[in-house]
């Protein structure tokens, strides 16, 4: 299941924007017009359409750099943002293609290869199909050797560089996948996509106002084991730490391949549920109302979704262990009772407010609904229940 059904099944409004120059967007011909501020632009004016509030970004590659800036461009427009296969990097006041220019001198690398306007664009409408799965294959976590950088002369064809695919559809895509970027590239051409790349030598300009600018907002990073863009830079782990440029980092997921949401759905899904989760924890309650907090009143929190009815617990993510350390130790000792699941309390949508549970092992326990499915379960001392 893809992300905007997996996330409208359980209550999100979900909208996917075809970035510019891509699907049925608009594709200008200036390469000025594909910068990350221009970009960072149009997810602001979608989102002030779609809601009056802050709203909530997921990107993948370029699109984690467009949501990552338009976050810090927009901060009353975005409330909280993941990055998929590329983590957040300050904007700098040189061009990463003079960095990359340097450490692959007389070496191929894919960015620098797409510069001169009209070349690239020809490799691909030789054959757009082939071309694309070529692409589509090559940075996969199936294939054995991107060949996007470090492996050829600097001259090179792109398409030769990268291994050749298997036969028949690549596993991680729908079937009607394939068709459809064909067919959208066909609309479009191919000019705005390798503008994109284009647009990395006037970053630092139309970004100097943001030079060195962190994320503020709650955020966390999905990336792949042996995604392409993690060994970019000869001797460093681009996913060592990915939130070292975010002030309200959740955590990092690490699982396989570089199109995570295809390669991987269920797992990529899973940890935005659970960022997703995170941004509507409460971690803490003033239970008798001295505007302190005792350790009696530190709550032991797991996250529970509400499925056919059920209750059922998840696993507490690293971030609720970090941010309320007894979570450890209960989560080890405790699940939750088998009597509980059976009595259907909540069903699947609904919001309803806070109620107590049956004492359990001399605790007394309370149920609080979060929006969508997510709902908390608050474990007090029973002598610190509120009365």
């Amino acid at each position: 299941m893809d992300k905007v059904e997996y996330f409208a099944a359980r209550g999100y409004r979900v909208a996917a924007m075809d970035v510019r120059g891509y699907g049925g967007s608009s594709v200008p011909i200036e390469v000025g017009r594909y910068t990350l501020r221009e970009l960072a632009s149009d997810v602001a004016a979608v989102a002030a359409a779609l809601s009056d509030e802050p709203v909530v970004l997921f990107g993948h590659d370029w699109g984690a750099l467009i949501v990552w800036n338009a976050a810090i461009r927009y901060p009353d427009r975005v409330r909280a943002v993941a990055g998929l296969s590329v983590p957040h990097t300050p904007a700098m006041q040189f061009s990463l293609l003079d960095l990359f220019d340097q450490m692959y001198a007389d070496q191929f690398f894919y960015m620098l290869a797409f510069q001169p306007a009209g070349v690239i664009e020809a490799e691909f409408a030789t054959d757009m199909a082939a071309a694309l799965k070529r692409v589509y294959f090559a940075a996969s976590g199936a294939a054995p050797y991107s060949g996007f950088y470090g492996r050829g002369p600097r001259d090179a064809p792109f398409l030769s560089q990268l291994p050749d695919p298997p036969e028949g559809p690549l596993s991680f895509m729908n079937d009607d996948d394939p068709a459809q970027s064909v067919a959208a590239f066909q609309r479009t051409g191919m000019v705005g996509a390798f503008n994109r790349y284009r647009a990395v030598a006037l970053d630092p300009d139309s970004s100097a106002d943001i030079v060195g600018a962190p994320v503020s907002q709650p955020s966390c990073f999905i990336g792949g084991a042996n995604d392409v863009v993690r060994g970019m830079i000869p001797g460093v782990d681009s996913f060592a730490d990915p939130g070292v440029a975010c002030t309200d980092f959740r955590g990092s997921t690490i699982i396989d391949g570089h199109w995570v949401q295809q390669e991987v759905p269920a797992e990529t899904n899973a940890a935005l549920a659970a960022f997703l989760a995170s941004l509507e924890t409460i971690t803490a309650a003033d239970l008798d109302g001295d505007g302190e907090l005792s350790e009696d009143e530190v709550m032991i929190e797991s996250e529970l979704v509400v499925r056919d009815d059920l209750i059922a617990k998840g696993p507490a993510p690293e971030w609720a262990k970090d941010a309320c350390p007894p979570a450890r130790s209960w989560q080890a000792r405790r699940r939750l009772p088998e009597a509980w699941q059976a009595e259907r309390m909540l069903l699947p949508g609904t919001v309803a407010p806070a109620f107590n549970l049956p004492d359990h092992d001399g605790h007394q326990v309370s149920l609080v609904a979060q929006a969508g499915h997510w709902v908390l379960l608050w474990w007090y001392p029973k002598a610190a229940t509120p009365g």
